[in-house]
């Protein structure tokens, strides 16, 4: 039976790249030293559809296994998001279900394009909340990780005191490793520009004030008008270092 998948969109141009370049490092991997990868997905409908997309990529990878979340042990939360989605997914049978198995355990894990829904199953434990995992989660699991690849694009705007009077401006916080921590201005033909760099990474105020200062939109340092705009804290909840279990996530 032919197999229908959703509508192309954003969303499914970002899955599609995450899993092209998954493939590509461990083909990357593999020149350097055995390998046996593991590609794991959020649940078994888009593993399915992986399957189908990307065959003659995974056939073309020795060693290569594929699983899903849906694997892991749930706990009630979970199990009623998997229920609900298993009910609609009338696609039961998988031609590729077997084709990429192996008797070996697998030496690399990639998580592939999962939610903050999801998180909490990589670390095999409950969800705990609906729709986001607490922020112990962060402190305790995501912050050991290392970024290989990360960027945040944020968009801003500031009123002035002269025409336009409001400035609209943009940026990201980007990072591939091993080069550093950058913050990026994103300019007028849609390109982005470095416009600061740092061993570790930069908060999300610290990136803010970057652009600012790139941009001449920053108030005097002590003012009233500085105050105003920052507030007395200028951190987001993730970023209250003393919490967290590790510093790796900003190294």
């Amino acid at each position: 039976m032919e197999k229908e998948y959703r509508v192309k969109g954003s969303s499914d141009e970002f899955i599609d790249a995450n899993i092209q370049l998954a493939l590509a490092v461990v083909k990357k991997l593999q020149e350097k030293q055995e390998t046996r990868a593991c590609l794991v997905f959020p649940d078994k409908p888009e593993m399915r559809r992986a399957s189908e997309l990307f065959k003659s990529a995974l056939d073309s990878i020795d060693g290569i296994t594929i699983g899903s979340l849906d694997d892991v042990p749930a706990g009630p939360m979970t199990s009623f998001f998997r229920s609900g989605r298993n009910t609609l997914d009338f696609d039961f049978e998988d031609e590729n279900e077997d084709r990429w198995k192996s008797n070996e355990p697998p030496s690399l894990y990639i998580f592939l394009n999962c939610s903050m829904r999801e998180l909490a199953n990589i670390e095999n434990a409950d969800l705990g909340l609906l729709g986001f995992p607490p922020k112990d989660l962060h402190y305790r699991f995501l912050s050991q990780f290392t970024p290989l690849f990360y960027i945040r694009i944020k968009e801003y705007s500031k009123t002035v005191a002269i025409a336009p009077y409001i400035v609209n401006y943009s940026g990201a916080v980007f990072r591939q490793y091993p080069g550093p921590w950058q913050v990026m201005l994103k300019q007028a033909d849609g390109s982005y520009t470095c416009i600061a760099e740092s061993t570790t990474r930069f908060t999300l105020g610290e990136a803010k004030e970057e652009l600012l200062r790139v941009l001449g939109l920053q108030e005097e340092e002590g003012s009233s008008l500085e105050f105003l705009r920052r507030g007395y804290k200028a951190s987001t909840w993730l970023e209250d270092f003393d919490l967290e279990a590790s510093s790796a996530w900003r190294s």
